[in-house]
């Protein structure tokens, strides 16, 4: 298999793992995060250039533990969570603070090469992280967090049925993602 297709269906099996986390079943608690995160001021977070991702090893789609590890390896790092607007949802999303500015520590696959230098992003103090056996865990108001929260469920879950279904068929993941 050559380079190029492993990639391919590496990516593949990340969208349809990142689908699957986000089939949960809806909430009044979801529904109102929403409409709160909604009415927020959206920062505009710059991301870390890539060589210095490169270097100090930090791991695509694990914010959590890049900002995590940053924050414990130099005290003048500080590890932020809240909330990345991702069309209609806003997914959880961890950044650093390093003397008074917020950095995006994590790096794009390479199949996403030409994103935007920065990541939209809404601070929320209100999330905390406790130790839970292994792992860290985050939650806001003693509920447990998941991969984020979505302003229509329904239509959320019609989306990833579409990109699901147009993967197993053998679209390009790339292709697969366009929903217009």
């Amino acid at each position: 298999m050559g380079e190029a297709k492993r990639r391919r269906e590496a990516l593949r099996d990340s969208i349809l793992r990142t689908g699957e986390l986000w089939t949960f079943p809806e909430t009044e608690w979801e529904r109102d995060l929403a409409r709160e995160l909604g009415r927020r001021p959206v920062l505009h977070v710059p991301r870390a250039p890539d060589w210095w991702l490169e270097y100090t090893r930090m791991v695509p789609q694990q914010c959590h533990a890049n900002a995590s590890f940053m924050a414990r390896s130099d005290p003048e790092y500080e590890h932020v969570t809240g909330w990345w607007p991702e069309g209609e949802n806003f997914a959880l999303h961890s950044v650093v603070r390093h003397r008074g500015q917020l950095v995006c520590v994590t790096p794009v696959y390479s199949a996403f090469q030409g994103m935007p230098d920065h990541v939209e992003f809404i601070p929320d103090p209100l999330i905390e992280w406790r130790q839970e056996g292994a792992a860290h865990q985050a939650y806001r108001d003693g509920v447990r967090l998941s991969v984020g929260v979505r302003t229509d469920p329904a239509e959320t879950m019609r989306l990833i049925a579409l990109v699901r279904e147009r993967l197993m068929s053998g679209m390009d993941p790339q292709r697969a993602m366009l929903l217009a």
